[in-house]
């Protein structure tokens, strides 16, 4: 016997449903700090109720269905139990008077507070019940109480108003996941066996998620992680396990690979719902234009639109950009704010690291309230560490202070007056820096008051909504100013403060050197996460700055390629800096003697441009048969194609110049006669710097804090480059490592097992 499928909805989504129709308005301002003041209000407003007074009362309803079960749920923000009667309360902070609030937010408020009077006079017998709304002023610091008796009757009714327009999406919803349901019990890996390791790979995803723990794969190319990835989680939604997957990466290519692979389980019977989110700035229809109703055709009208392009893509399975595109023009909608409400109903969800751990960009909708389980696919992995530090790094420039100033001046003077606070605040810091270090352990402090005292300031202007010339330049700064608070809240031991000075410019950043807890925590937004790459090397490194739980699982698996398919030779040429000039001649012909015994394509990647500009002065007077290719710095997306383009003429023997840790160093798939060869001069280290000096001295361990620094975010982009060359079970490569480091134990522990060196 089989369950009948479970629709969950909570009831702020119910009452949006119910009450959706007009204009999209997202330049109308609400403060990112109104989540916490809001919470502060709640909680004040709270503490202050008399001891008969409940908070934060759980309720849920159920709804049953011949074909279904819809779950309503929801929390009570407070109730009194009275001798004369019961009071259900609802709290809203609010920054204007009751009297200019808009009619919208009213039908909300009183919706949400109605539905949970609904569900508690059926559940408690209640013939009538008083709600009062409790509406906070945050600046005013005063409370507003309106108060409103209603019938049970009165409230059964407005409940089925809702519920039964609500019943009829829930409908399809339902209907849907027994399709997909019924395609997953059906549905078979697409391929006729595994790959090497692959299916060990898939088993030990799928244990995860069921144990909703965590789990660290390396397995090298030509393995097939997506596959190993995507399918399991799939069958676990299939098997009720999860409700969602996320699939996040930190390219372009990784999404499409990802999208790929779930077209491929499609094609095999899988009746599923993915989308490709692409960030706003990159699918806007109108950049220049703000998002509001008077300024963009997008924006106005959007929800009165909004059902029939529902309607349009319900059907369609897999969501590229395009296909968003195509039904926002017809229908004249923003593609962006399309791509989020159609994610709602997509099993899979695939985009950047951003939209799961970015404080400053996450997918608000799915993650705050959280009411589904959800898994996590981090491909790629390797690059979640940086990316994880610029995340929750935050910097703000006097420049920018400068230039807002000027753009309001004579304008909005008390704003005016509020930023050159600010701005004088820099000045200062810019005095001090005469003689102070360009680090410190401490927070810059004196920011915070003129910071907050100009978010306060500008709160008030914001609300009003006023559409100006200025308003969007204000706006952004407010967002940077609003971030770098952010910052100073959650400034902790992990944080560094850099002062950079360079004339006129001083900038403040607030530099996170160790993400482990920040990651940890967004990390509690999903059940089970799966981290997977080519290069996890080593893994109590990975572990530890990705905030894992201490019983979080590896897997490391060899390459599914015979080992003698991959020549790994070395080269004891010294690249360190200070030795470049003098071996300069002798690592030109190394590389010279390596391409003339190539029968394919090669790349050759230098840790810089520099060092492959002066290389290839030379290597350019030497005899080759290669023509030579150079990757220039800030090559834009068609040019990065045109290069790759190169290596697939049949006609024409290519050796391209590249950069470790660029563009060309990962995540492109030449194979077979594409790419035969690699070269790669240095161990790989990132530069040395003031952020990277400040990582390794962060730890106690020096020798541990070099490595956490340099050495293992160097060697990884080794592995990378290397990892060009087999991409499949039919490609056959060499690779030259040229570095005397290569020979030492410190390295060679890092090799991979499965490498077999020739000298």
């Amino acid at each position: 016997m089989t369950t009948k499928p479970e629709i969950k909805v909570s009831v702020r989504s119910l009452i949006e449903f119910y009450y959706r129709q007009g204009d999209l308005d997202l330049v109308t301002y609400m403060s990112n700090s109104r989540m916490l003041q809001g919470t502060r209000a709640h909680q004040k407003l709270q503490k202050s109720r008399p001891p008969e007074y409940e908070s934060e009362i759980s309720l849920s309803y159920i709804r049953e269905s011949d074909e279904f079960n819809l779950l309503i749920r929801g929390r009570m923000d407070g109730l009194y139990r009275r001798e004369d009667g019961i009071i259900l309360e609802e709290i809203k902070s609010i920054t204007q008077d009751p009297d200019q609030i808009g009619e919208q937010s009213w039908l909300h408020w009183w919706g949400q507070a109605k539905i949970y009077a609904a569900i508690f006079c059926e559940q408690e017998n209640l013939v009538k019940i008083d709600i009062q709304l409790a509406l906070y002023h945050l600046d005013k610091k005063k409370e507003t109480i309106i108060k409103e008796s209603f019938t049970s009757l009165e409230l059964e009714l407005f409940f089925e108003q809702v519920i039964g327009k609500y019943l009829i999406w829930a409908a399809r919803l339902s209907t849907r996941q027994q399709q997909r349901n019924i395609s997953l019990e059906k549905l078979e890996f697409p391929y006729s066996s595994y790959r090497k390791g692959q299916r060990k790979m898939a088993v030990q995803v799928y244990n995860a998620i069921r144990e909703q723990s965590q789990l660290l794969v390396q397995a090298p190319t030509g393995i097939g992680k997506t596959m190993a990835a995507i399918f399991p989680a799939f069958k676990a939604i299939g098997t009720g396990l999860v409700d969602r997957i996320f699939y996040l990466t930190a390219r372009t290519t990784g999404k499409n690979i990802a999208a790929q692979t779930t077209e491929i389980l499609a094609n095999q019977g899988l009746d599923c719902r993915a989308i490709v989110l692409t960030s706003k700035d990159r699918i806007c229809f109108n950049p220049e234009k703000a998002c509001h109703p008077d300024d963009c055709q997008y924006a106005k009208g959007f929800y009165d639109r909004l059902e029939a392009a529902i309607d349009e893509a319900f059907p369609i399975k897999i969501y590229h950009r395009a296909t968003i595109e195509t039904i926002c023009r017809k229908h004249r909608i923003c593609p962006f704010e399309f791509s989020l409400d159609v994610a709602l109903w997509c099993d899979l969800i695939i985009c950047d690291y951003n939209y799961a751990f970015d404080p400053r960009v996450y997918l608000r909708r799915f993650f705050e309230n959280i009411d589904e389980r959800y898994t996590f696919l981090v491909d790629e992995a390797h690059n979640l560490v940086d990316r994880a530090r610029e995340m929750f790094s935050r910097e703000l420039l006097k420049s920018q202070t400068l230039a807002v100033r000027r753009t309001i001046k004579g304008k909005l003077p008390e704003i005016y007056k509020l930023i050159s606070k600010l701005n004088a605040t820099f000045l200062d810091y810019k005095k001090e820096m005469e003689s102070a270090e360009e680090h410190s352990l401490d927070k810059p402090d004196a920011l915070e008051l003129p910071a907050r005292k100009f978010i306060k300031g500008t709160d008030k202007w914001l609300a009003i909504n006023q559409q100006t010339s200025y308003r969007a330049e204000l706006l952004e700064y407010y967002f940077l100013v609003n971030g770098f608070l952010w910052g100073l809240d959650n400034y902790s031991s992990s944080y560094r403060t850099l002062y950079q000075k360079e004339r006129s410019e001083l900038a403040i950043k607030l530099f996170c050197l160790d993400p482990a807890d920040s990651l940890a925590e967004c990390l509690t937004r999903s059940k089970s996460v799966i981290f997977f790459s080519a290069t996890l090397t080593p893994f109590n490194y990975y572990q530890e700055l990705f905030g894992c739980q201490p019983e979080a699982k590896t897997l490391n698996l060899p390459s599914p390629f015979p080992a003698q398919n991959l020549t790994i030779s070395r080269s004891r040429i010294q690249t360190r800096y200070r030795s470049r000039t003098h071996t300069m001649g002798q690592l030109a012909q190394s590389i010279t003697d390596f391409l003339a015994r190539q029968k394919g394509n090669a790349l050759v990647f230098f840790p810089s441009y520099r060092y492959l500009q002066d290389a290839l002065e030379i290597i350019q007077q030497n005899e080759h048969k290669h023509q030579l290719l150079i990757q220039r710095s800030g090559m834009t997306e068609p040019e990065r194609d045109e290069f790759l383009a190169e290596f697939q003429k049949a006609d024409t023997l290519t050796a391209g110049f590249a950069v470790m840790g660029g563009v060309f160093g990962e995540g492109i798939d030449l194979v077979g006669d594409y790419l035969t060869a690699a070269v790669i001069v240095g161990v790989g280290l990132p530069g040395i710097d003031l952020q990277r000096d400040l990582i390794r001295n962060y730890y106690e361990d020096k020798a541990k804090g070099y490595d956490y620094a340099y050495t293992f975010p160097g060697f990884t982009r080794v592995l990378q480059a290397a990892g060009r060359v087999i991409r499949t079970e039919n490609d056959i490569g060499s690779v030259l490592l040229i570095d005397d480091r290569f020979f030492t134990m410190r390295y060679r522990q890092l090799f991979p097992k499965w490498w077999q060196l020739t000298r």
